[in-house]
């Protein structure tokens, strides 16, 4: 275990030097007001993602965009920075994140998750309504991340372009082609390596201006005070850690890696890491992904220890020795380096050829392309359909995009919009809570509960959330364990869905789209279109257990989520979002299909093979023809991160899981039981 002290900041306020030392904020402006683009390296707590934006603005930059890598981030930093300048939320600062924004006309400083901003970006690459563009916490390499450091160097590009035309010209054609002002910022990335990147862009480091730790012993024997804080957390409850606690009152806050950074939490003068974290990797090879806990890297420990100490002196312990910490990874590995890329190629498609900062494995992108393909968002020659175009402009990974096309196509876009915004957002059952919470949960999820999957149990419960009166909507999912922030987010994320799919989407025609249809018939068609947007990740029922085989190489044997009994019962073929390792391979929203369904998409898959061997990339798919073959588990290389124990057993080991050699092993039991009772 090692302990060390922790940065410190003795306050908040606006542009008054208490967060950064004078030198350094003079430093910072000169840097910005000389160069169109400037890499920010600063202490954790020095004011990077409050005070920067204000710097920007104050030198006439405005609007001014900040990104943030995580939702909580973008909303606190934005009230943290309203407050400031003594407004609210959604006036001169505000924030938009994925379904949900607090601006208006007079928003001058936003902040926005790094996702929001790529969809802009999909739109208007040039970013022209802003003048200044922050991409702050940069050292966390999201996709999206990753993916806007390309757009902003090719902004960079333009800039620097006019600027070559001569003085006035180059401003007036900045002020055309997108923000005048590009800042990369974060505590821990390299920034030499940044600076490369943006053609020698300069570096300023920002310090925090520190005061030491006054002791109070009393505080030891203050009453204890404990919060959870994770991102599935209801809003009020995420809420209370960022309260005052009451008087001789001490604070224990167990947070998921959602505190790392960006959130200043009153009163933090202690921070244990345990050296870990939970991360997500895909693996191509079976098309599923896997949360496994993973070293952290050495960024992360910095970032960790920098919750301490932001508004007074503090101190980190480190639950593992200075031999491991040196033994860590500099950084963590960027995500698009472990994710399935889909709906990023989707994006790229749009948006044309980009320069990286570590480019995707060759691997990764041609399993993204061959997922496209199949979903008919891109032709065998790799260029965008119309129906790809159409995908591009829906907020949805592209399986769902290809439902909402679908649905539309078969009259049953409504029920496909409220599907898919509840699938894409917080889990509506409550996990978290008191016992009584929870029970009411587990009884409404059994009430809902369909033999048609999980879309359709989802689908039950907001109908009947969206008929009860407005004003009684909060106690009446109290009562049932549901939680009335995910679906009121599923609402508004249902009407965004309906309203853009109306502009760029087709409307649907011809007797079987117009005909009306009974609800049971809805469900059907919207149970097909879900169909035609996963039935990659097909499986069937075994005979032998209690559980389904994929249809895909190499077959896996999976399970229905625990406790969805009417599932495993009725259908006889299922497709599902993804898998998930936990203990054993789970399916995520599984949903009953009919085989004739399965049937009618075999050609894409054969066709997919031919076309992708003619380019030169292989594929894992059977050519029997038979329902689903060919239904791929993701195709590609990939893997666990080494040292990784925790995940499921590799491609060999899931090839032995399938349905013969399962009921083999079955009644080798059964023999071995009759043989132990004989006497």
């Amino acid at each position: 275990m090692t302990m060390e002290p922790s940065a410190s900041s003795p306050g908040v306020s606006s542009l008054d030097g208490t967060l950064m030392s004078a030198a350094d904020r003079e430093a910072l402006r000169l840097a910005i007001e000389g160069n169109y683009c400037t890499v920010v390296r600063g202490s954790t707590g020095c004011g990077k993602t409050t005070q920067l934006p204000q710097l920007l603005l104050a030198a006439g930059f405005g609007p001014v965009c900040v990104t943030q890598p995580r939702r909580m981030a973008a909303i606190a930093a934005a009230r943290r920075v309203a407050q400031e300048r003594g407004g609210e939320v959604g006036g001169e600062v505000g924030y938009a994140i994925r379904f949900e924004q607090e601006c208006g006309p007079s928003t001058q400083i936003k902040f926005v998750t790094d996702g929001v901003l790529l969809r802009e970006a999909v739109r208007d690459q040039a970013l022209s309504h802003y003048g200044a563009v922050v991409l702050d916490e940069a050292h966390e390499r999201s996709i999206n991340t990753d993916v806007l450091l390309t757009v902003a160097k090719q902004i960079l590009s333009g800039l620097q372009g006019g600027e070559a035309a001569g003085e006035g010209a180059g401003e007036a054609a900045g002020r055309a082609r997108g923000p005048r002002r590009l800042v990369v910022a974060s505590a821990t990335l390299d920034a030499a390596r940044f600076s490369r990147f943006f053609r020698d862009a300069p570096v300023v480091e920002v310090h925090h201006v520190a005061k030491p730790l006054t002791s109070d012993g009393a505080r030891l024997e203050a009453a204890l005070e404990v919060h959870p804080l994770h991102a599935s957390l209801p809003s009020a409850d995420q809420a209370r850690v960022f309260r005052p606690p009451p008087p001789r009152t001490r604070r224990l806050i167990l947070a998921t890696n959602i505190a790392e950074t960006s959130l200043t939490l009153p009163g933090v003068r202690t921070v244990i890491d345990a050296g870990v974290a939970k991360e997500k990797r895909y693996e191509r090879d079976r098309g599923m992904e896997v949360l496994s806990v993973v070293p952290i890297s050495q960024s992360n420990a910095v970032q960790r220890a920098g919750r301490a100490g932001r508004t007074a002196a503090g101190e980190v312990w480190r639950l593992y020795s200075e031999d491991q910490l040196a033994g860590m990874a500099s950084e963590p590995q960027p995500e698009i380096r472990r994710s399935n890329l889909a709906n990023v190629v989707l994006s790229l498609k749009e948006m044309g050829a980009l320069d990286w900062l570590d480019p995707p494995e060759p691997e990764a992108v041609h399993a993204a392309l061959r997922q496209l393909f199949l979903l008919g968002a891109l032709d065998g020659r790799g260029e965008l359909t119309a129906a790809g175009a159409a995908m591009a402009q829906l907020p949805l990974e592209p399986s769902l995009s290809k439902t909402m096309l679908t649905a539309a196509a078969l009259g049953c876009r409504d029920e496909a919009a409220s599907v898919c915004a509840l699938v894409c957002g917080e889990e509506v059952f409550c996990r978290a809570g008191p016992p009584w919470l929870r029970e009411a949960a587990a009884e409404s999820r059994l009430h809902y509960e369909s033999a048609d999957g999980d879309h359709m149990t989802l689908l039950s419960a907001y109908e009947d959330w969206a008929l009860v009166p407005h004003y009684q909507r909060e106690a009446w999912c109290a009562e049932r364990g549901l939680q009335g922030r995910a679906l009121r987010a599923a609402h508004s994320v249902r009407t965004q869905i309906l309203s853009l799919l109306s502009k760029s989407g087709p409307r649907g025609g011809g007797e079987e789209a117009t005909a009306a249809h009974s609800a049971a018939e809805a469900r059907a068609r919207c149970r097909r279109a879900i169909c035609a947007g996963h039935f990659m990740h097909a499986a069937r029922r075994a005979h032998a257990v209690r559980a389904f085989v994929t249809l895909g190489e190499p077959p896996q044997t999976v399970q229905a989520r625990a406790g969805n009994e009417q599932l495993l019962s009725s259908a006889t073929h299922v497709v599902f979002s993804e898998l998930a390792w936990v203990g054993r391979l789970v399916m995520q929203h599984a949903c009953a299909v009919e085989p004739a369904w399965l049937q009618e998409l075999t050609p894409r898959l054969a066709e997919a093979k031919r076309v992708l061997r003619l380019g030169g990339v292989g594929g894992h798919w059977r050519g029997d023809g038979e329902v689903g073959a060919g239904a791929e588990a993701g195709g590609g290389g990939g893997g666990r991160p080494a040292g990784d124990e925790s995940g499921p057993p590799g491609p060999a080991a899931a090839r032995r899981n399938n349905d013969a050699t399962v009921a083999a092993a079955r009644l080798r039991l059964e023999e071995r039981r009759k043989r132990a009772r004989l006497p």
